[in-house]
């Protein structure tokens, strides 16, 4: 969040591109409600646009990392949230 107040200093929205379907879907409140939260607490406008179902093969983030995070997990067993913190570490 820092980096991209740092970043972008006068941002007053913020667009997030989604997959339809899974947690982020739109039709779960869950997710709507955690994205409610962030914009209360950083104070801005977010706005979310879902792919539509079946079409997050368009989504150009998904072709440009999953293949490295793919190549980067081959093999590993992600049996607990301390292996992936270890794993995704900068």
């Amino acid at each position: 969040m820092a980096e991209g107040q740092i970043q972008y200093p006068n941002a007053n929205n913020l667009l997030i591109f989604c997959d339809g379907g899974g947690s982020n879907s739109y039709r779960h409140y869950v997710f709507k409600e955690a994205i409610q939260r962030l914009a209360n607490r950083i104070k801005i406008t977010i706005r979310i646009a879902h792919y539509p179902s079946y079409c997050s093969k368009y989504n150009p983030i998904e072709h440009k990392v999953f293949p490295y995070v793919t190549k980067a997990l081959d093999g590993i067993v992600l049996d607990n949230v301390e292996t992936v913190k270890e794993l995704f570490e900068v």
